[in-house]
């Protein structure tokens, strides 16, 4: 009753409710309900309150014009497409949501510019309707439409899915595009992207419907069209929009026979193009129910015939003979349109920005394609019909007068007669009639030698970057971002713009015109380079000008005296590298002194060389380096002689050579294995391993090689073995690939196919059996791959690997330049080792523990494959004994480096190519399978990620590493709630491209916090589980087992109970909880993959994208010089003080020193908070010294401008750790290291920090522990203190100072808060 008597616009009524009751009643016989059918009860039936029905409301024109031009653009996603795609073909079909979903794709038939298929069943025909749309739309012309690319994506996507039957028309999407296998969205997802794309997310401007998407459904599509067709009155027939909206005509019929039942709905669709194309725009529907009011948009203008543009041109030119009018200027036939149509109207509308463009780029499209080319226009409506456009001339190359096709629509408009070459006079002026310089009236060849020179000056006034500073100064018309002019101009502003533009491109037109024709001498060659010099007088008085500036003592340097210049790296020089990749009794860097290392190979290598010199076979493999062929450089005929000698040196160091292989894998171990008994190398468990079958580390123990770190165990207990047979979507959503992939590794013996089941596997594999979970890697830059997801199977985590392996980054190769004495240029050399990790065989008894399985198959691996935590350590150990024989075969001064299975060498430049050719033909000899097609040797290489230039010095990261971070980042920050994974990938890039720009790495602590700060969730319990409840967690309020009936995770933590925190079991005994009602729990689910990013690494976020947009993709090699002296500092700290000090001391005598003393309420004031039991900050005062004594070289020693490194001590490990990585995640401690990287930003100056003992600390210790009372220390005097506050520590505030401090000015130095 309350019902009926309610006027409430909500979803629920008096009436619905009794016929639901009834439905009920009919299908459930619930025979309580058998009231509903009273008197009484159905007399509500007949007593509605008034309301208007609410109804969809059909969609504005604009928003379809919007869609078909987004389809028809180049860069349009594949999820646009099929998205646009859809709502387009519902449209103009008149479809409902459901209709759409029922179509069958099979029966889809595309003829002569129509779409036709069948819905197999719709709401009002059970057994089915025909469909039919016209595919030319709005802005389609030709074959090239909307409806031709949507069904083209349309059937790349159903032949990538491999089904043979699709019965709907929608799937379901991600960002990616569809997900396979496919299935059909539902329609929450559907209307979610109808109300997204009515905002047209693609474009840059403002969003027109961004308060009126709520009124729009699913079923707006259907509505649109049927709604225009009343608007026609007698233009469109009722039997044509029943047709459209496939209504049954009851007076008829004849569509019983009449086959597709289509042609009539064609008619209606192809009247509603001819009306809005000529002119006619759809009026506003009836609002019905509850609905915002909106309003219509601009949609196509009114086009003028091809006469009128052509008269109004001829009418522009003879009134301006001077102007330059071309298509780059002359505007778009879109913006003439809008224009001429309110003239002739008198009615004054803003014109929006997106018409205001040339002729030139109304033909080309908004945007250029996925290739970097833009979509030319093919063909133009011109007397009735289309005429083709001529390619080869909008790229330039066609000059054929005579040609068939148009060469420019433009100027080829109905019959303007103009003679391109008698119309310029250049011999009389140098500036000739600036209206003859159009594309395409150029002068013709003959013409060539008429001009002799050009020269064009362009304001730059309104073009000038100063203006954008914010003074006094003049006012800026231009942005980078606003590039045709700033919002809100005057239209005298913005007429000066325009005609700035103007002047710079008929410049531009005149210097193309002076080129292309300029005056040529008898060879060709343009006669203005005998004149490209100064005149004698004007180069004298030049030197004249400059000769006072200049030292006459020095020399005249020679270009072949510059690598002297260089300076050299001497043998002492820090910095030393320390990692290459081949384990702690390896060393990067061979040219340093006193090396230790005797030469084992010294007889083999002179022999080999002294081959290699006399048949020049550097030379052929610097030729077959440079052709990227991908077989090997040698043949047969040439390594038998070098296989000589290698016998020959194994036979006199008691070794007979085995060349026998091992099954499974190409190595010749045996021969591996004499040369390392030879080198004493201390991996000798390595060899055995390999040639028995490597240990997984899971039953059987792994044998240390005692050349890298021991690894600790974690203390996590892992799954147990599993097996999986199913796979990863990667291997399902491709099966082709997936089982050619396979095929592969099983004909090159890595992989077998089990002819048994599961349980005959686990039988004869007594060590057990795991079957992982299969996945393809595909990348840009390699061939797809397989890889074994081992951890998923409990395998990765049951496996004792006992060390970890060590590899270098790019920082080490900087260590390493340049070679040590070295003064030449120097040539780099890389090599690739094809498929590493599967060059390995495993044991046999342990083959069963890496299996997967395909299409009910189960295969296991005999080698190590990619996936699995032993196949890298096994892996690393190789490539670390081949890295150590590389280094001793080179011998000579060089510097070598293995990441994974990269390996990468550099030496001077005349040695390179032979050491490179004795490392190639032993990799041939012993079958080491070398990808040669990626072999690299020149003065620049790429290496993980880098492009090192050996001869310039720098080092270069790509543009597309910057790119794509830059998109990471332009993600998260539209997108705060976040996921795991997306926050791990712009934390692994951002710390990548942070390894040579240190001073940015400390500010992703910001990102880790994020990352590891997993938001908590409610979940609920019954109220008689509350009792029972410490039964189910441990100590630490971590769930191992799920209440019962509750969706609480597994090591969940808990973390507050009804808004009341907790940390352990004895807060839970003390909560006062009332049982009656269900309790709610709040908590962290590790597992959880969300994420939300704070405010403050939004703020770092942006901070990135402002680096990287301005930061130089290159920086230099060589290491910043060292400061010549001595630097100390030290901390104390207690209760709520601390204490810092320290000195410098340069190699001239001079010597500055600090102590200051600062409170916890200092610290507080700069809201810096700290414990207030200040000594458990330690590490952070000991990084406050190390900053303290930056500020004292750069105040004592200013007028640096060159970056210096300066030599620290400290006795604190933590402060020495970040004070060299520049990176912590520990809070406070993150925010000094913050500061010190703030300072040497700003001062140029960096620290090298180095540990001494706490007892030989001993001057910097004591001034640190200065009372300030008792006379100062180490006979330190007061004059040579330097005074430094907190504050001032922390602000980083540069400001200029006077040297000598004596100087005058005329002028005050400004006030360092002023900067």
């Amino acid at each position: 009753m309350s019902l009926s008597r309610s006027t409430s616009h909500g979803s629920s009524s008096c009436s619905s409710v009794i016929k639901a009751l009834r439905w009920l009643l009919k299908s459930a016989e619930v025979g309580c309900l058998q009231v509903v059918h009273s008197v009484l009860i159905g007399t509500f039936l007949n007593q509605k309150v008034p309301r208007d029905r609410k109804q969809a409301p059909p969609l504005p024109l604009w928003a379809f014009v919007q869609w078909e031009r987004r389809v028809l653009m180049s860069n349009c996603t594949v999820l646009e497409i099929i998205l646009l795609g859809t709502f387009l073909l519902m449209a103009w079909g008149s479809l409902r949501f459901s209709d759409a979903q029922r179509l069958d794709l099979q029966k889809i038939i595309y003829h002569d510019g129509t779409m036709r298929g069948v819905i197999w069943r719709s709401k009002t025909a059970v057994s089915g309707m025909p469909l039919a749309v016209a595919a030319e739309g709005f802005l389609s012309k030709g074959s090239h439409n909307w409806l031709w690319k949507f069904l083209t994506v349309l059937d790349t996507v159903l032949a990538k899915s491999g089904l043979s039957d699709v019965d709907f028309l929608l799937p379901l999407m991600d960002e990616d595009g569809p997900v396979y296998p496919l299935q059909p969205m539902d329609y929450a997802t559907a209307l979610f992207y109808l109300r997204k794309f009515l905002g047209c997310p693609w474009s840059q401007r403002p969003d027109p419907l961004q308060h009126l998407k709520l009124n729009f459904t699913l079923h707006s599509l259907k509505a649109t069209l049927l709604s225009w067709g009343p608007q026609l009155h007698e233009k469109v027939t009722p039997e044509q929009r029943l047709s459209q909206g496939h209504h049954s005509d009851p007076n008829s019929s004849l569509d019983t026979y009449s086959r597709d039942v289509v042609w009539t709905s064609l008619t209606y669709q192809r009247k509603m193009i001819q009306e809005v194309q000529g002119g006619w725009r759809p009026a506003i529907a009836q609002h019905r129910g509850r609905m915002v009011i909106f309003y219509s948009f601009v949609g196509i203008p009114k086009g003028l015939p091809p006469h009128g543009i052509s008269a109004m041109k001829q009418k522009f030119m003879a009134n301006y003979p001077s102007e330059l009018i071309h298509a780059d200027l002359f505007p778009s036939t879109r913006l003439v349109s809008l224009v001429h149509d309110q003239l002739s109207k008198k009615v004054w509308k803003w014109v929006p920005w997106k018409y205001r463009i040339s002729l030139t780029r109304f033909m080309i499209g908004p945007s250029p394609c996925a290739k970097g080319k833009v979509q030319w226009l093919t063909e133009i409506q011109r007397d009735g019909g289309f005429k083709q456009l001529c390619m080869r001339y909008q790229v330039g190359k066609c000059q054929n007068p005579n040609c068939f096709t148009m060469h420019d629509p433009f100027n080829e408009v109905d019959s303007v007669e103009t003679d391109p070459v008698h119309d310029v006079d250049p011999v009389q002026d140098f500036a000739p009639p600036i209206d003859s310089f159009t594309p395409g009236r150029l002068p013709q060849p003959e013409q060539a030698n008429a001009v002799g020179y050009g020269a064009a000056s362009p304001s730059c006034c309104e073009y000038s970057r100063l203006k954008l500073r914010d003074d006094d100064g003049p006012k800026a018309l231009r942005s980078p971002e606003h590039l045709s002019g700033l919002p809100n101009l005057t239209p005298w502003e913005l007429q000066r713009v325009q005609e700035s533009f103007l002047m710079l491109s008929r410049c531009v037109e005149v210097l193309t015109l002076v080129f292309q024709t300029g005056l040529r001498d008898d060879s060709g060659a343009f006669a203005s380079r005998a004149t490209a010099q100064y005149p004698q007088k004007l180069a004298q008085l030049f030197a004249n000008l400059v000769a006072p500036l200049l030292d006459t003592s020095a020399l005249d340097l020679q270009w072949s005296s510059l690598d002297a210049l260089m300076p050299t790296k001497h043998l002492s020089d820090y910095p030393f590298a320390q990692i290459d990749g081949g384990g702690a009794f390896s060393h990067p860097d061979w040219s340093q002194d006193n090396r230790q290392e005797h030469d084992w190979f010294q007889t083999l290598r002179t022999s080999w060389m002294n081959r290699i010199i006399s048949e020049r076979l550097d030379k052929i493999l610097l030729a077959h380096v440079a052709s990227g062929n991908p077989s090997p450089p040698f043949s047969m005929e040439i390594l038998t002689p070098f296989k000589d000698d290698l016998e020959k040196f194994l036979e006199a160091h008691g070794h007979p050579p085995d060349w026998s292989v091992r099954p499974h894998q190409p190595i010749h171990l045996h021969i591996l294995h004499s040369l390392q008994k030879i080198m004493h190398d201390v991996d000798f468990t390595l060899l055995p391993s390999l040639l028995e079958g490597v240990r997984t580390g899971f039953s059987t123990a792994i044998p240390p090689s005692g050349i890298f770190p021991p690894k600790e165990r974690a203390d996590i207990e892992p799954d147990p073995l599993s097996a999986h047979l199913s796979n990863w979507q990667s291997a399902e959503e491709d099966l082709p690939l997936t089982r050619e992939l396979v095929q592969e590794e099983i004909d090159k013996g890595w992989v077998f196919a089990y002819k048994g089941s599961l349980e005959e596997a686990q039988q004869e594999y007594l060590a057990g059996v795991a079957i992982g979970k299969l996945g393809v890697a595909q990348s840009d830059s390699r061939a797809p791959r397989l890889v074994v997801d081992s951890s998923v199977c409990g395998l990765n985590g049951r496996c004792i690997i006992p060390e970890r392996s060590t590899l270098p980054t790019a920082k080490e190769v900087l260590r390493s330049y340049p070679l040590r004495q070295c003064q030449r240029n120097l040539m780099g050399f890389s090599l690739d080792v094809k498929a590493a990790h599967k060059r390995i065989v495993l044991h046999p008894d342990e083959c069963g523990l890496v299996g997967f399985s395909l299409e009910g198959q189960l295969f296991f691996y005999r080698v190590t494959p990619f996936g699995a935590v032993f196949s890298a350590f096994w892996w690393a150990r190789l490539g670390g004994l081949l890295l150590r024989i590389f280094h001793h075969l080179i011998w000579l001064s060089h510097a070598g480096f293995l990441y994974v299975d990269d390996f990468l060498f550099f030496m001077e430049a005349n040695m390179m190519p032979l050491s490179a050719t004795l490392l190639c033909i032993f990799c041939q000899l012993l079958e080491i399978p070398i990808s040669w097609k990626k072999t690299a040797m020149h003065s620049s290489i790429d290496y993980i990620g880098w492009k090192f230039n050996f001869n310039a010095g720098i080092v270069t990261i790509p543009i597309e590493k910057i790119l794509k971070l830059r998109g990471y980042i332009e993600h998260l920050v539209s997108q705060p709630r976040t996921t795991r994974k997306s926050l791990e990938k712009l934390i692994g890039l951002a710390m990548w491209i942070t390894q040579l720009f240190p001073l940015m790495r400390i500010w992703i602590h910001y990102w880790y916090h994020d990352l590891y700060t997993i938001p908590a969730t409610h979940f609920s319990i019954d109220a008689g589980t509350w009792p029972r409840i410490h039964q189910y967690l441990t100590p630490t309020l971590t769930f191992h087992t799920a209440p019962l009936g509750s969706a609480i995770p597994i090591s969940g933590k808990l973390i507050a109970v009804r808004h009341q925190a907790v940390s352990s079991l004895a807060d839970l005994t003390s909560l006062h909880i009332k049982t009656e009602n269900r309790i709610w729990l709040r908590i962290i689910n590790p597992n959880s993959s969300k994420r939300k990013l704070r405010p403050d690494s939004l703020r770092i976020l942006k901070l990135f994208d402002h680096w990287l947009m301005g930061v130089s993709p290159s920086r230099p090699m060589r290491a910043k010089p060292y400061w010549n002296g001595i630097a100390a500092a030290d901390a104390c700290a207690s209760g709520s003080y601390c204490q810092i000090g320290g000195f410098i001391r340069h190699h001239s005598g001079v010597q500055f020193w600090f102590s200051e003393k600062f409170s916890h309420a200092d610290f507080d004031i700069l809201s810096i908070h700290l414990d207030p039991n200040m000594q458990r900050s330690i590490a952070s005062f000991e990084t406050l010294a190390q900053i303290a004594l930056v500020w004292l070289v750069a105040t004592s020693f200013p007028g640096f401008r060159i970056p210096i490194c300066v030599k620290s001590l400290s006795d604190n490990t933590g402060a020495e750790s970040v004070s060299n990585k520049l990176f912590t995640t520990t809070h406070p401690l993150c925010l000094f290291v913050e500061i010190l990287t703030c300072l040497a930003s700003t001062t140029g100056i960096e620290l090298d920090v180095s540990h001494i003992p706490g007892a030989d600390n001993v001057i910097a210790d004591d001034l640190s522990r200065w009372d300030f009372s008792t006379p100062i220390p180490h006979d330190f005097q007061a004059s040579e203190r330097i005074h430094l506050s907190l504050n001032q520590l922390f602000r980083c505030s540069p400001h200029p100072t006077l040297h000598p401090p004596d100087s005058k000015l005329l002028w005050k130095l400004p006030h360092p808060l002023a900067m």
